[in-house]
């Protein structure tokens, strides 16, 4: 499930750390905008910083890597 864990310390008025801010955000449905937005007979491709293909249009598959698969790179598809 793709998701986004954001975190900030919470500190006091006189600056003693007090606490944690944890918000989770779920991605799913944003991504699956992105998949239907896609035009027909050509593919959309969404990457992380390290060129790890992360979804891609006309697929279920998300995050092959916390799947158990291997990462699939944009460069395995096209390399240079």
């Amino acid at each position: 499930m793709p998701i986004v864990h954001v975190a900030t310390p919470l500190f006091t008025a006189d600056g003693e750390p007090f606490g944690l801010a944890v918000i989770d955000l779920d991605l799913r449905q944003q991504f699956g905008q992105i998949r239907a937005k896609a035009v027909s007979g050509q593919r959309a491709l969404l990457l992380n910083a390290a060129a790890n293909i992360l979804i891609q249009s006309g697929s279920e598959q998300l995050f092959a890597p916390t799947q158990g698969g291997l990462a699939r790179r944009i460069y395995d598809e096209f390399p240079i």
